[in-house]
């Protein structure tokens, strides 16, 4: 049992002397800081069909995506920062075509805590 402490006594001493990343002896933001639920906002594609049904699709998580899925997201987060719709209508255009053969309308939806809201609208062709 004491080894067990001063093994672990030796190694955040390392961390804490050499100013090094160690996980779970971590200072990364995403370990260190609890995440605000009301401040959490996710992004969906919603497609609609010609009978009015509409069906939501998640983007890939950043660690699943290829690097250019990767590079679109973050291409589309600076479109909605900067109110670029014309890259939002052709990003829901693309998107649209791979994921159903039929949509009419396609939408990037933010949901937050206890709100949605329709960043942007687009009709398909």
């Amino acid at each position: 049992m004491s080894a067990l402490v001063g093994l672990y006594a030796a190694i955040l001493l390392y961390v804490t002397v050499s100013q090094s990343e160690l996980w779970p002896f971590s200072s990364y933001p995403m370990f260190s800081r609890p995440l605000c639920s009301e401040r959490l906002t996710v992004y969906r594609l919603e497609l609609e069909r010609e009978d009015g049904s509409r069906e939501l699709y998640r983007f890939p998580d950043p660690y699943e995506a290829i690097d250019f899925d990767r590079e679109a997201r973050h291409m589309l987060g600076r479109a909605v920062r900067e109110g670029s719709s014309s890259v939002i209508t052709a990003w829901l255009q693309i998107q649209a075509r791979e994921l159903s053969p039929t949509p009419t309308k396609a939408r990037l939806v933010a949901f937050g805590f206890q709100h949605r809201e329709e960043i942007h609208a687009c009709e398909l062709p």
